[in-house]
């Protein structure tokens, strides 16, 4: 099994996507509730070999 990058944004308005970490883990606050936060991760196996990016977007 291998290992993953990702990168977290929060959705403003109008789709602008401003990213706030590269982190595995994000810790949210009370700012972020209400608000869409989008994870884009990319697979990476165990020889270094990246996979096709994923998106996930956490929301209300």
């Amino acid at each position: 099994m291998g290992e993953c990058s990702g990168e977290w944004f929060p959705v403003k308005s109008g789709g602008v996507k401003d990213k706030i970490s590269c982190s595995y883990f994000l810790n949210l606050t009370i700012d972020d509730v209400e608000k869409c936060i989008e994870l884009i991760y990319t697979p990476i196996r165990k020889d270094g070999m990246k996979g096709s990016p994923r998106v996930s977007c956490l929301d209300q």
